[in-house]
């Protein structure tokens, strides 16, 4: 066996020095390459911007994105009350001090449903109801809804609402003021004024 690789070891080397080993290096050119890529929905690219931890699921909430899909203009309402629209099975009750929300649906028996009780969060932190009624619709972006049973943050119902950080709010809510537009109406409100 040693005389054979020792055969085959002078014979590579005779080629090498006589130069009848091939060296080129032979490439092909690749006609078509196909690169694929899954593109996020405009909602799931929200969702991972505002949620965190147990809010973040998808799977088990109804997920409404108020800044690609915002409300319809002039809407005088508060979020829980433009909730009762957007929101499927939830109903939402207006009292003097505030709201109170609750399910349609039921967790357990059949008798629970209508009653159960939806905690509400605003931006991850669990709050009174009376803390939505000065967040208008336009103000958020996004609401969450998780029914009964489907969270494990709440077993009644979770009702998670978002409001918009500074990189998303609405530039038509400020009447597009361009550069010095604020400056020349103070002018005109001073111009027009009597000294006292």
């Amino acid at each position: 066996m040693k005389s054979l690789s020792i055969i085959i070891i002078a014979m590579l080397g005779a080629q090498i020095s006589y130069g009848q080993v091939d060296t080129t290096i032979k490439t092909s050119d690749l006609k078509s390459v196909k690169v694929s890529a899954i593109k996020k929905k405009l909602i799931t690219i929200v969702n991972e911007k505002y949620t965190s931890g147990l809010f973040s699921n998808m799977i088990t909430s109804k997920t409404y994105d108020l800044i690609n899909n915002p409300p319809p203009p002039g809407i005088g309402l508060s979020i829980l009350d433009y909730c009762t629209t957007l929101v499927f099975n939830i109903n939402v009750r207006k009292y003097l001090d505030g709201y109170i929300v609750t399910s349609t649906r039921h967790a357990g028996s059949i008798s629970d449903a209508g009653v159960s009780g939806v905690k509400l969060y605003l931006d991850e932190q669990e709050v009174p109801s009376s803390t939505f009624n000065f967040i208008h619709p336009d103000d958020v972006a996004l609401v969450k809804y998780f029914p009964p049973g489907q969270s494990q943050i709440a077993p009644g119902g979770v009702l998670a609402i978002y409001t918009k950080k500074a990189a998303d709010l609405n530039t038509t809510n400020n009447l597009n003021l361009k550069k010095g537009d604020l400056e020349k109406m103070y002018k005109n409100v001073n111009k027009d004024s009597v000294p006292l």
